[in-house]
């Protein structure tokens, strides 16, 4: 799918200036999305009691683990928190408070090594990709690759993926929507989220997942894409309906799940 942005300015009925850019994925097979059909809807109930300023959603296999970030006040201290849901009933088996994490936010999370990983950052940390401890109630930010210095410091990190071995991160280099797309990295081998590999997608995902072999990702509130994991290239777009737009998603026993309007947690069958 192909974005242009354009700009208009006019002055007594001339036009004065005229722009054109933006992310452009055109170089991208075109691909028609499929619907998908909802397998499992649950209710969130009462934690939907305030809108959300952003969802993320991983696994560790057995569970499925949602962040919650109010909108307001904001910077968001003592407004977050991650809960832990059963996956067969949507019943929430714990709940884990980031108040102890000043100015800290959440973009994606993944699982790795036996540990949830996040893209995110903190006022006092800075922006990278974190360790989050799960102890008792509380959950609190630890070891982490902060944003490498090939980065503009307006460019920022968003969807974050593993495979088990490498992470995949969707980034925006420049801070300019010049560059955006993906790096590829083992984290072992690396003491900051580098630049390169560097795969130009022509959009920076917001949410990612790893599942099947493939990439899963969000660039928009409308349509997941599958991505060859090597070359980024969009093998199928689905959609889902309604749209919304949250951007948390998880592929996951074989659905993809995402939150609806902050009321519901849903798993879609990939057809």
């Amino acid at each position: 799918m192909k974005t242009i942005k354009y700009c208009l300015l006019l002055l007594f009925g001339i036009v004065i200036l005229s722009c054109g850019g933006g992310a452009d994925d055109s170089t991208q097979p075109q691909v028609s999305a499929i619907p998908m059909t909802i397998a499992h809807q649950f209710d969130l109930g009462s934690i939907a009691g305030a809108a959300a300023f952003t969802w993320a959603l991983a696994s560790d296999g057995t569970s499925i683990y949602l962040h919650r970030q109010v909108l307001y006040p904001f910077p968001p201290d003592n407004t977050q928190d991650i809960l832990k849901i059963d996956p067969t009933t949507g019943a929430i088996t714990a709940t884990y408070s980031l108040s102890s994490c000043a100015a800290c936010w959440i973009s994606d999370m993944t699982w790795y090594n036996g540990m949830l990983w996040v893209s995110g950052g903190g006022y006092y940390l800075g922006s990278g990709i974190f360790q989050v401890n799960l102890v008792a109630t509380v959950a609190s930010f630890s070891n982490g690759l902060l944003k490498g210095a090939g980065f503009a410091p307006s460019g920022g990190l968003e969807g974050v993926a593993t495979d088990g071995t490498n992470f995949y991160v969707g980034v925006d280099i420049s801070g300019s929507n010049s560059t955006l797309g993906m790096v590829t990295f083992e984290p072992s081998l690396n003491t900051s989220v580098p630049t390169t590999p560097y795969l130009n997608l022509g959009y920076q995902p917001k949410s990612m997942s790893y599942g099947g072999g493939y990439l899963w990702a969000i660039s928009s509130t409308s349509f997941v894409k599958k991505i060859d994991p090597i070359s980024g290239v969009t093998l199928q777009e689905y959609s889902h309906s309604p749209s919304y737009s949250r951007q948390g998603m998880l592929h996951f026993n074989g659905l993809l799940w995402m939150v609806q309007d902050d009321t519901k947690l849903i798993g879609y069958n990939i057809p």
